[in-house]
């Protein structure tokens, strides 16, 4: 009454439930569901399914009475119907819609029950309750109709009752094969009947209806046959019936009319009904009550490997008297099996063992001189061959075409014999292994035998030689030497003399023997006698490596493989007896069980070809047994889990492998069951013992069920990952009175008759003599067979799994708590004491051993979160052991390295915050870190100051360093304090008045327990309050007003004790011209410089102290290097020392010194006795250096190129970077890392700083450029035009450009400098004069060095650290932007009272401008750009005046001061500018005056310079081709030695030469300037990023004239933006000039690039380098040009 009901097959889920109303007996659905047809109503009711969403009825038909059952035909054209009073209808369903009636039969039964169409739809099979079983012929007759004018093909289906068959109650259910053979029938009181249909299809009778005659089948004497409903299964070769209260039996019907029950499913109340789903995977089963699905799955049989425990079905056979049977072999040959035995001095035995119970003797030979101890057979089984050592034969073949009677075939005759133990047949059967005693015979085998080679074993190869082998591959044999091991020879079969070479050998004082695996040609295996068996790799030969190895008892001394190898039967003498290893995993195999049969052992073994028996041979006979139980039973896993409500769920396991803590239900199965047959109980197997029932294993014999509760016992002793398990099921089969029928080969066959009388008197006929002892035998053995040992596998692992690679899970385990011990050994680190969150974490004392406890989710949360370990030595070399535990397994040790512990992590170290320095935190509170006497000072410094980033305690201490760096821990009775409140720190104190102007070095020490770091800070104590000021005045001075004026003024009162440290030279302007100032803000960029510099002095002086020879000049080089080793305070006192020395000599003196006067200054006369000993040198020409001179040369030339004398910055950073300096400034710490870009960029502060340090470097060291240096800077001060701040500036000219960018495309704030030559070759004059010669350039003066240093001091590198009151040096301020307050101008005051004080006082200043906000003229801007404060503007006639311009700090004291003087322009310059000043002047105008006019300048210059040069080579030229004129030369010569600058001098070589000479220049300067220009255009140079330092020397050569190539070689310095094109046309514009004055040019101004007269001599010529050059001036052939080569060191 429910309706109906639809399933998805796919996953048994309901997909729809329809109610009706009305009672639904039976229903049928098309193949593809579309359709359902049922009984309403009395009718056949068709429904759709179309929709798959609901049923909805679309038609029906009118049936006699209530329909039972209902069947479509196969074609799905009719539909049969059947019901009460045997009616039987058929309907044609070809339009679902519109079904018709087209047949009816009346069978005149009770009941038609159900009805089946035969495969073909031409028979109808009806149950038809007591009348029997209906056979119908279908028969169709078709009939033509006219309706509406068209013709319509109708028929008529008729029911010819061919044949019936009689049950003995009543036919309830009927199917037929698929292919109509056979009809199976069930009676729902007698069970199945069988009928087969073929006869009645061939039948020739006339006769209808025919009696059929059934024959019935019922397989059970306790089961009642209430049968009611069937169906066919997998291609009708099972039969399902189903049977009321016991559910559905399955029967095997391959033999069709020998049903053999195969399974029963057992189901309680009524059978209504069974089906199977379309690919038959799942069965449906309808009681009372239920529906039923069962899924169909694959048998888990355990049949997979041998079973050893049915001993009690063995019998024990005496098949030789002989006291050893070393081997068997069983073959099948025609249908028949046979039992082969090698039994020592007995000989060859061939037994039938087709019943292996029952050894039939078939043929026995005893050699008389020869012990049988193996067989070979060929593979056909043509012939067997048998070792002997008689009649000078080894080896006798037998033809075993007839067993009984074998025929020798051939043999194989030797001289010389020996024991032969083994013989081994190769795959290809072309050659054969025979083992001797002392050897092993390599044999050719083709159809007959012929010997190869006798190899024999080495002496020391004690033992017996047991084994052999040959490769699949026929390269090498393989012998085994029995209580020795192993060895390899190779098989070289075309090396007839020596086909067998030793090879290799491997000792394992076992060698029994040696079998190769059938199915893998890379494995063989080796039983080892007292080691057990292994596994080789043959890959490997000839080395022989062992792969895997399992340990048994007593000596192995055989082995079988079996089952296609991936089973090892292995036989075991003089302790245990027979083992069964599983060897499918070569590398792992696994001893499963062990077969002990008494206290015998085997001495071999054999099986069946099918594996069914085993054979066991001792001195006792033969042990036959079974090797598979004959009772099949599957096995069905299913996992319990129970919920929170203690509900059981079940899930299906597909496999038998378990975890510990699981629970698995056994459910067990006995396919092909004999009625009766139960378990009766188990045991349990493991570690080759077998126990009683386990606590953890429970038995419910009533269910036939086992419930595992997994322990972890179930992992063994050895507490393996993964172990086997086996339960031992014992089943019982009943004896029946029919258990005794037995047909026997000895006539004493037995009826059911005998068999029910041995039955009913078995006792005392076992004991009696009435029976045979065959007939004897196969009752024990009926009565062994009664009980069988069925052997379930199941593996169980660890259910505690730890991957610490695992990033997601790293330990599973299914119980919830863990436990994890982390241990290092004593003094390789501490694991952190830390708040673990989630977990109990205990640390033993010394923090060695780490334990912690939790749930799993907390323990996993925690490996992935890292623990933290210090390491107290290198991380590599700790161990750290890991062990874990839980409830459920065996705790789990793992030991790995530390660093590679991924649940680890390293400690990080304690570190400075660079961000947040103390000193950084001190200035920002309290500027530049001073505080004042008396005062109480406070400040708390920031948690962060030190970073833990593992979040550990902190503890601090706080320290005062003195001198020597010794500590002094603050006490609280000093007058500091220090304070640590909730991890920050907190330092106060007042200051006494005795500490003014002194500085508190404090250092605090932060430790976490693990590591620490520091930081310092400095507390200078300079200030003075206001309060204490006031005192101290009203003490002295009295009136208050006067003190509070004093402090008004106290910057202004240092500024009088410091005015000429901080005051530079005047600076004059013009009217109406652009004035530049720029302030270079150098920070702490010098202190950098000299930190790093001594990185390079350490590399240098290691360099130095390897050489062994002494240097004279080491004392001058040890002074320079210690100079940059000193302190800065030691650095600074010397910077004193100079200051007053030069401070001495700066007074107003005349400019020009007579001979006399030159000579008593000291430092000229040492530049003058050097200069002595130079010429006495250069007269000694091959004078030979020293060799530490030669040394330090070499050494020297690395940072110093030998061309143009430039340092080589970038060797000397390499240096610096192989020192790796580290230093700190201001709390910051840095290292060589820290300056990697600065030392890609040219224009960083970092790389000049180095370049000027390493000049002064080298400078020091010649002693004689140092000299000449300091003999510069001597004149200049007593020029008295500039003072001791800026006397660079009499030889160094300094211009201002803008945007002038450096590689990364900042700005660059350096000026761009050049020499003023003529200062210089003024000195250089007077020393000339002085020394009375004009060849200066002999004594090896290094002008380039001179250079750089004045640069040098021009830019503010000056290699110490400037002092605080005096921060400016040279253009830059040693200070920090935030650290100037500002730029200020000041007006002298010219009338007023107390002048004449002021004067004094040096006061005699206002400040410049009309308010506060404007401190500068109107027509002066200040721009404070990165790292340079720029001052531009254009004063105009209106602003001429004296202004002082100050730069002061942020204190308002003044650090740099200098006058401007504006002055009137001449009439030149004022018309000159005139238009210029109509035009609109703003700031930008101002910064970009035409830059192309100026570098314009700067190459008309050098184009005025290098014509010059050439006029003078072209006159060289020609003189040196005239002999006649040398007095000439020489007077041109020392004209440009002199360096005199008029144009009369220079005339006096130019009237000399002939006037053509100047055409002739200019033709070569021409081409020359065009070859340049296309020499430039090829090498594409970018000159953008270049600076235009211009150096007094310029390196030029000049080839050939008739050289198209001809060009200018190198420039040591090339102007910014200076390009071919412009310096082309300024070249163009010199020549034309020339061609049109053709006079000489007059010499360079100050700022011109000049070619001094020094590089004209008869053998020098332009190139000055650092060493002393050798110069020649070689003539050319023609003697028309000259080739100029660069000077080569000596």
């Amino acid at each position: 009454m429910e309706g109906i009901i639809v399933i998805n097959a796919l996953n048994n889920k309901l997909v729809i439930k329809q109610t009706l109303n009305q009672y639904i007996n039976t229903l049928d659905v098309t193949q593809d569901g579309n359709y359902v047809f049922t009984s309403l109503n009395s009718s056949l009711t068709i429904i759709s399914f179309e929709s798959r969403t609901q049923l909805q009825i679309i038609g029906s038909s009118k049936f006699p009475t209530n329909i039972t059952d209902i069947v479509v035909d196969n074609n799905e054209l009719r539909v049969y119907a059947v019901g009460l009073g045997g009616i039987i209808v058929a309907y044609d369903i070809q339009n679902k819609r519109n079904i018709q009636q087209v047949g009816i039969f009346n069978t005149q039964s009770v009941t038609a029950h159900s009805a089946f169409v035969s495969p073909d739809d031409n028979w109808l099979l009806v149950a038809n309750d007591q009348k029997g079983l209906f056979i119908f012929k279908i028969i169709i007759n078709y009939q033509q109709t006219h309706s509406n004018n068209q013709q319509q093909n109708e028929y008529q289906l008729n029911f010819n009752l061919k044949a019936y068959g009689l049950t003995d109650w009543k036919a309830v259910d009927v199917v037929i094969t698929d292919s109509m053979d056979y009809i199976y029938c069930v009676d729902n009181w007698y069970g199945i009947y069988i009928y087969k249909f073929s006869n009645l299809v061939n039948s020739v009778s006339s006769k209808n209806p025919q009696q059929i005659q059934f024959n019935r089948v019922w397989p059970f004497s306790k089961i009642n046959p209430s049968t009611y409903c069937l169906i066919l299964l997998q291609s009708s070769t099972y039969l399902a019936v189903g049977v009321r209260s016991q559910g559905v039996f399955i029967f095997d019907i391959q033999n069709k009319m020998n049903p053999v029950i195969y399974q029963q499913i057992s189901v309680q109340q009524n059978s209504f009904s069974i089906a199977v789903s379309k690919d038959e995977n799942y069965l449906y089963y309808s009681n009372a009550n239920t529906l039923f699905v069962f899924e169909k799955v694959k048998p888990n049989l355990n049949l997979n490997f041998p079973n050893l425990f049915n001993v009690q079905q063995s019998i024990f056979i005496q098949t030789s008297s002989s006291y050893y049977k070393w081997r068997c072999y069983c073959k099948e040959i025609d249908g028949q099996n046979y039992f082969f035995g090698a039994f020592d001095q007995d000989g060859l035995f061939i037994y039938n063992i087709t019943d292996p119970y029952n050894f039939k003797a078939i043929f026995q030979n005893k050699f008389q001189n020869s012990l049988i101890d193996s067989i070979a057979f060929a593979s056909n089984l043509k012939y067997m061959m048998l070792p002997v050592q008689e009649n000078n034969t080894s080896i006798v073949a037998y033809d075993i075409s007839f067993l009984d009677n074998p025929q020798e075939a051939f043999r194989l005759k030797m001289d010389d014999l020996n024991h032969d133990e083994a013989i081994f047949i190769s795959q290809d059967e072309k050659l054969i292994a025979l083992s001797f005693d002392d050897g092993v015979l390599l044999i050719k085998y083709d159809s007959e035998l012929q010997l190869l080679h006798y190899w024999k074993k080495f002496g020391y190869m004690l033992g017996e030689n047991a084994g052999v082998m040959i490769t699949n591959d026929n390269k090498f044999l393989i012998g085994c030497v029995r209580g020795y091991g192993y060895y390899v020879l190779s098989i070289n079969l075309q090396n007839e003399q020596n086909i067998l070479v030793w090879e290799y050998t491997l000792q394992t004082f076992g060698g029994e023997g040696i079998i190769p695996s059938s199915y893998y040609d890379n494995y063989a295996y080796i039983y080892d006698g007292f080691r057990g068996v292994g596994v080789i790799d043959t890959t490997t030969l000839p080395k022989l490596k062992v792969i895997n190895r399992v340990q048994l008892q007593g000596w192995s001394n055989l082995i079988v493989p079996i089952l296609k190898d991936d089973f090892l039967l292995v036989a075991q003498i003089e302790s245990g007896m027979v083992s069964l290893i599983d060897s499918r995993n070569k590398t792992n195999m696994i001893l499963i069980s062990e077969l002990q049969y008494q206290s015998q052992t085997a001495q071999s073994l054999c099986t069946t070809e099918d594996f069914q028996y085993l054979f066991v041979n001792n001195n006792l006979g033969t042990l036959v047994m079974p090797l598979q139980s004959q009772i099949v039973i599957h096995t069905q896993f299913q996992q319990i889990t129970t919920d929170k409500n203690g509900v059981n769920t079940y899930q299906q396991l597909s496999d038998n492998s378990f975890y510990i803590g699981q629970q698995i239900q056994m459910r067990f199965l006995i396919l092909f069951p004999k009625e009766g047959t139960q378990i009766i109980g188990f045991q349990y197997y493991q570690n080759e013992l077998i126990y009683d029932s386990p606590p953890w294993i429970s038995f419910d014999i009533i269910s036939q069920q086992i419930t595992l509760t997994l322990d972890k016992q179930a992992l063994g002793e050895q507490h393996q990952n993964k172990n086997v398990n086996i339960i031992l099921l014992k089943l019982a089969v009943p004896i029946i009175k029919s258990s005794f029928v037995f047909d026997l080969d000895d006539g004493q066959s037995t009826s059911l008759e005998d068999s029910s009388t041995i039955f009913n008197t078995l006792k005392q006929y076992l004991n009696g003599i009435l029976l045979s002892e065959r007939l004897q035998r196969a009752i024990r053995l009926q009565l062994q067979k009664s009980i069988y040992i069925n052997q379930i596998q199941f593996f169980v692992s660890s259910s505690l799994v730890v991957d610490l690679e695992n990033s997601v899970q790293p330990i599973k385990s299914l119980s919830q708590q863990l436990q994890m011990l982390f241990s290092v050994d004593p003094g390789q680190g501490k694991f952190i004491l830390n708040n673990y969150e989630g977990v109990i974490a205990s640390f033993s004392s010394t923090q060695e051993q780490l334990q912690v406890q939790g749930s799993l989710i907390s323990i996993n949360k925690l490996l992935l979160s890292k623990i933290i370990f210090f390491s107290k030595q290198d991380i590599n070399d700790i161990d750290v052991s890991i062990q874990i535990q839980d409830s459920l397994n065996y705790p789990i040790t793992q030991v790995m390295k530390a660093v590679k512990c991924k649940a680890l992590k390293q400690k990080y170290r304690i570190s400075n915050n660079q961000l947040e320095s103390l000193q950084s935190q001190f200035n920002k509170k309290y500027s530049d870190g001073i505080i004042n006497i008396s005062e109480l000072f406070q400040i708390d410094f920031s948690s962060d100051t030190f970073i833990d980033k593992d979040s550990t305690s902190i503890n601090y201490n706080g320290f005062i360093v003195r001198e020597g760096d010794e500590k002094n821990q603050i006490q609280l009775s000093t007058w500091i304090q220090f304070k640590v409140n909730n991890g920050q720190i907190s330092i106060q104190g007042t200051p006494g008045t005795y500490l003014l102007y002194s500085k508190i070095r404090i250092k605090i020490i932060a430790d976490d327990g693990y590591t620490q770091t520091s930081d310092e800070f400095i507390i200078k104590i300079y200030g003075i309050s206001f309060t204490i000021v006031i005192s101290m005045l009203i003490q002295i001075l009295g009136p208050l007003v006067a003190i509070m004026k004093i402090y008004t003024y106290r910057y202004q009162i240092l500024n009088l004790f410091y005015k000429n440290k901080v005051t530079f030279s005047k600076e004059t302007i013009k009217c109406g011209e652009i004035y530049n100032k720029r302030f270079i803000i150098m920070g702490d960029n010098m202190i950098k410089c000299v930190h790093l510099f001594k990185g390079f002095i350490v590399q240098y002086n290691k360099i130095t102290k390897s050489s062994q020879l002494p240097n004279k000049n080491s004392s001058n080089l040890s002074a320079c290097c210690e100079s940059l080793e000193f302190s800065i305070k030691k650095l600074n006192k010397i910077n004193e020392e100079e200051e007053e020395s030069n401070s001495k000599i700066q007074q107003p003196q005349q400019q020009d010194f007579s001979q006399n006067q030159l000579k008593q200054d000291k430092l000229l006369q040492q530049i003058l006795r050097i200069m002595s000993q130079e010429k006495n040198k250069i007269k000694q020409p091959y004078r030979m250096q020293s060799q530490q001179q030669v040394e330090n040369q070499k050494l020297d030339s690395k940072f110093i190129d030998a061309i143009d004398g430039n340092i080589k910055v970038k060797n000397i950073i390499a240096y610096i970077k192989q020192s790796k300096p580290q230093f700190s400034i201001s709390g910051k710490s840095y290292s060589i890392s820290s300056f990697d870009l600065d030392f890609k960029n040219q224009n960083s502060f970092i790389y000049k700083g180095i370049e000027a340090l390493s000049a002064r470097f080298f400078l020091k060291k010649d002693k004689l450029s140092y000299l000449i240096y300091q003999h510069l800077k001597r004149q200049s001060l007593r020029s008295s035009q500039y003072n001791l701040n800026d006397w660079y500036k009499q030889y160094v000219s300094i211009q201002y450009f803008e945007n002038i960018k450096d590689c990364f495309g900042q700005q660059i704030p350096f000026p761009t400098l050049s020499l003023k030559t003529k200062a210089i070759d003024q000195v250089f004059q007077q020393i000339q004069q002085s020394l009375n010669t004009y060849a200066s350039r002999q004594y090896g003066i290094n002008f380039c060095l001179i250079q750089q240093v004045l640069f040098a001091d021009t830019f503010g590198f000056v290699g110490f650290i400037p002092k605080k009151l005096s921060p400016c040096i040279g253009e830059s301020i040693h200070l920090h932007s935030y650290q100037i307050h500002g730029v200020q101008t000041y007006q002298e005051i010219t009338h007023g009272r107390c002048l004449s004080l002021k004067k004094i006082l040096k006061i005699n200043y206002n400040q410049y401008g009309a308010s506060k906000n404007r401190s500068l003229p109107n027509w002066l801007e200040m721009e404070h750009k990165n790292n340079s404060i720029d001052l531009i503007g254009m004063p105009m006639s209106q602003d001429v005046e004296d202004i002082q311009i100050r730069v002061t700090d942020a204190n308002n004291f003044v650090i740099n001061q200098f006058t401007l003087s504006i002055i009137q322009s001449d009439s030149m310059l004022q018309s000159k500018y005139t238009n210029e000043l109509n035009t609109t002047l703003d700031k930008q105008d101002v910064l970009n005056v035409s830059k192309l006019e100026q570098l314009e300048s700067i190459t008309r210059h050098y184009s005025r310079s290098l014509t010059k040069k050439l006029t003078k080579l072209e006159q060289i030229s020609q003189l040196r081709s005239q002999q006649n004129n040398q007095q000439l030369i020489d007077k041109v010569i020392n004209q440009e030695n002199t360096k005199q600058t008029s144009d009369e001098v220079n005339q006096v070589a130019y009237d000399s030469v002939n006037n053509n000479n100047n055409m002739q220049i200019i033709r070569e300067t021409k081409k020359s300037i065009f070859c340049f220009d296309k020499s430039m255009k090829q090498k594409s140079y970018d000159f953008q990023d270049l600076t235009m330092f211009s150096s007094p020397r310029q390196s030029l050569k000049l080839l050939h004239k008739n050289d198209q190539n001809s060009t200018i070689d190198k420039f040591s310095t090339i102007p910014t933006q200076f390009s071919p094109t412009n310096y082309k046309q300024g070249q163009i514009r010199q020549l034309k000039k020339l061609e049109k004055e053709n006079t000489s040019q007059s010499s360079l101004e100050d700022q011109d690039i000049k070619f001094s007269s020094e590089d004209f001599n008869q053998n020098n010529i332009f190139k000055q380098d650092y060493f002393t050059p050798n110069k020649n001036l070689k003539d050319s052939n023609n003697n028309e040009s000259h080739n100029l080569h660069n000077g080569q060191k000596n």
